[in-house]
Order: structure tokens, then C-alpha cells, then sequence
């Protein structure tokens, strides 16, 4: 790509040198090094139960199971794949495997353009969905967008293709002024996306090749980002945590803090709803957020050392934090055990106001309580507060499919009351 495409390069040169300076702790701050948690997992589950098909971190599509290992890696995908694609995915696996296999054969024949493979894979997913009824009468909208056919992409060729997000590259694009932004509705929207990245890489090789050659050969256990594709990407994510220039002399981290509290059993009613902005409400709340999953971390490991006899370290063991390692896109927040130690997946919504105050379920999550079933939970931390060091609150516990909690479609609006 040409320099002078790039109206403010200034602007992008300071980003690497952000980038490089405060590494770690952004990458502690932003939660963005889940994706090569899901990346390593989805490697990990091939390899285990494909493994003559997967060699060397790349996709066999040459065999009879291929529907199974693309429904397998959707689902590890987190929140690299929207949860409506997964679902289509995996309807289209179970009911049209031999067109499925044909759609990935073309999406990966290299001889054909990048951006009709990716809009000919699209397409006929999308005529698919729209025709079978067994797909359309589940209520969920088609969405199958270039995010996802990236990630299938770059689980085939990491070391060609970028995974995507457009608002993500967007926002990077006007930050550093890029000439000529393709619009969302472009046909050519990915292969214009790759020049971007390419660019980025090549620039960030010339400015810190000891930052690049470190970070190559840490990647080499993994076998997924030999280019530094990820890398690439997470720089871009980077502008979206830290959008004022202004505060970029220092990340501060937060204190610790000791967490406690008590688990209150309740029982659960729908009441109505709301025309509440939830999404801004929630962007706001991330760190209140945090705070709940880290309560209700601590109460779980409490209960387990309690009612299972278990050690401290065997409960550190047997609780997961699972936003942390794998993201947001898994539709839970924590990893447990109930009562006959089964693995249950626990959803964490906190409040500092009252059980009874409002807050949304995402299609994520509800997808993924369905698919749980009775092993699913939402733990609802309501009147948490700061006293000191300390953090206090209480627990009510909801068990199953969170269907008959949901009121409004995309981002689901709740409100929870005491029964008794």
C-alpha cells in the first residue's frame, strides 16, 4: 500500500510505540489475549479428535467428518463468530454436509478471487437458511457476515488472512486518516481490509523487528501466528480501549481487592420491561461488571472448599474464569460444579441496586443456556458494594435455559422480582 494512503501516519507510528511500551498491561486492560486462548483451544480439540486431519495447524477438508470438525470450531470460536452464525453453521453441518464441505472446498480454493470465495460462501448459506424451515422456524435472524468467514479463513491460512471485525477496522481506518475507506457494503471490503494489515505489518517489522522477533518465537508452540497476524490485529483492537492520545503516558491498574459476600437463594419472575439504553449502560458498568464475576469467583471457590472438602489450590483448579481466558463470546462468565460435581456455566449480572433492578441477556448468552441446559446458571449479584478493601454483595441464583426471561429480541431486556 502507497504512504501516502495514509493521511496521518504520525498517528499510527504512536500507536505502535503505545502498543510496544504498555504491552502487557494492555493486554490485561482490554481482555483482547483471548483470542489466542480460543485459537489454542480450537487447535487443541482438532488435534485431539481430528488429529490425522490437522496437521501442522491447518485444516484437512478432505474426508467424511469435515461438518463435524467446522461445527466443533464455530462453537470454540467465542466471540470471533457472532452466535447466530454459529447456529447456522451447525444446522447447515447437521442438514446439508455435502453442500457445507462444497462451500468450504471454493471458500478455500485459492485460485479463485478473495472476495467473491468469501461473497459465493456467504450467499448460499444465506439462501440455505432462508429455504429450510427447520433453520428459519428456530426464530434466530441469518447472520453469516465476512467476521465469520474470516475466522474460517484464518483457521485454514493464518499465515495469509487476517481475522475481522468492521467496526474495529473502521474506527483504526478513520484514526489514521486511510484514504478512500471502502464501505461497509463493498464487495471488496476484505481484500481492501488485507492491504490495511499488510501495510500494518510491514511498517511495524521496519519500526521494532527485536519486538517482532520475540513475539514470532513465542508464537512458534502454537503454530497458528508465524506472521504476526494477530499481533496486527490486536494493535488495531488496541485503538479501541485507548482512543484519547492524552491518556496514553500511563495505564494504571486497578487495586486489589479482598472479595466476600453471602449467597441469598431467591425465586424469579418476569415483570415488563424497558426502553433503557442497556448496551451504553453496560459499556459503563464493565468495571462493576468485573468486580461481580470476581465476588462470585471467590464465593464459588468457597463453596467448593466447603461443601466438597476440596483444598484452596484444588478449588483454583476446579473454578474457571472463563471471560477472562477465553473472552466474552462463550455466553458465560464462570466455570463450576454443583452438587453431584457436574460442570455447570455460570452467567454473572451485577447490580449495586436491588435483585429486582433491570439488566439484558445477550443472543450469546441465551444460545448458550440452551445448549446447557440444566447445567446452566445466571447468578445475579445484586446491592454490591465497596466498604474499604472489601467487596460485598448478594447472590440469587437462576438454573436453565433463560428463554422465559427474555423480552425483547438481539439484546435481551430483564427484570427479575422476589416472589415469596
Amino acid at each position: 500500500m502507497d504512504t501516502r494512503k495514509i493521511g496521518n501516519l504520525e498517528n499510527l507510528d504512536a500507536m505502535f510505540e503505545f502498543y510496544f511500551k504498555h504491552e502487557k498491561q494492555i493486554m490485561e486492560e482490554s481482555l483482547e489475549g483471548y483470542k489466542w486462548s480460543i485459537l489454542d483451544k480450537v487447535h487443541a480439540t482438532l488435534e485431539d479428535y481430528w488429529g490425522r486431519h490437522y496437521k501442522e495447524g491447518k485444516w484437512d477438508d478432505n474426508y467424511q467428518d469435515f461438518p463435524d470438525l467446522v461445527k466443533t470450531s464455530a462453537y470454540d470460536g467465542g466471540n470471533l463468530l457472532y452466535s447466530n452464525a454459529k447456529s447456522v453453521i451447525r444446522y447447515v453441518a447437521d442438514f446439508y454436509p455435502r453442500e457445507l464441505r462444497e462451500m468450504f472446498i471454493n471458500l478455500y480454493n485459492e485460485s479463485i478471487n478473495i472476495d467473491d470465495r468469501i461473497n459465493t460462501f456467504i450467499d448460499k448459506l444465506e439462501t440455505i437458511s432462508k429455504k429450510d424451515s427447520r433453520i428459519s422456524k428456530t426464530g434466530r435472524s441469518f447472520h453469516t457476515d465476512k467476521r465469520s468467514v474470516a475466522y474460517y479463513l484464518f483457521m485454514k491460512y493464518p499465515e495469509k488472512y487476517y481475522l475481522f471485525k468492521q467496526d474495529v477496522f473502521f474506527d483504526f481506518a478513520g484514526f489514521i486518516q486511510l484514504e478512500q475507506t471502502p464501505k461497509s457494503s463493498s464487495p471488496k471490503l476484505y481484500s481492501e481490509y488485507l492491504k490495511v494489515c499488510e501495510f500494518l505489518r510491514e511498517r511495524m517489522q521496519k519500526l521494532y523487528p527485536e519486538k517482532i522477533e520475540q513475539y514470532l518465537e513465542q508464537q512458534k508452540e502454537f503454530g497458528f501466528d508465524s506472521q504476526a497476524h494477530l499481533l496486527v490485529q490486536n494493535i488495531m483492537f488496541c485503538y479501541q480501549y485507548y482512543k484519547d492520545p492524552s491518556d496514553w503516558a500511563l495505564i494504571e491498574g486497578d487495586p486489589f481487592v479482598k472479595l466476600q459476600g453471602k449467597a441469598v437463594p431467591i425465586s424469579f419472575a418476569l415483570n415488563g420491561g424497558s426502553k433503557k439504553d442497556y448496551i451504553a449502560e453496560a459499556i459503563k458498568a464493565k468495571k462493576l461488571g468485573d468486580y461481580g464475576e470476581g465476588f462470585v469467583l471467590e464465593e464459588e471457590k468457597r463453596r467448593i472448599q466447603k461443601e466438597y472438602g476440596k483444598t484452596e489450590a484444588e478449588a483454583e483448579v476446579i473454578v474457571k474464569h472463563i471471560s477472562k481466558t477465553a473472552g466474552d463470546g462463550t455466553g458465560y462468565d464462570i466455570q463450576s460444579v454443583d452438587e453431584t460435581e457436574k460442570p455447570i456455566f455460570i452467567e454473572v449480572k451485577s447490580t449495586k441496586g436491588s435483585c429486582e433492578t433491570d439488566f439484558f441477556i445477550t443472543a450469546t448468552e441465551l444460545e448458550a443456556s440452551r445448549f446447557y441446559g440444566d447445567q446452566y446458571r445466571l447468578y445475579r449479584v445484586f446491592e454490591l458494594h465497596q466498604v474499604g478493601l472489601e467487596i460485598k454483595g448478594k447472590i440469587a441464583v437462576w438454573k436453565g435455559p433463560l428463554d422465559r426471561l427474555c423480552i425483547s429480541p438481539a439484546n435481551y431486556i430483564v427484570r427479575l422480582r422476589n416472589e415469596t
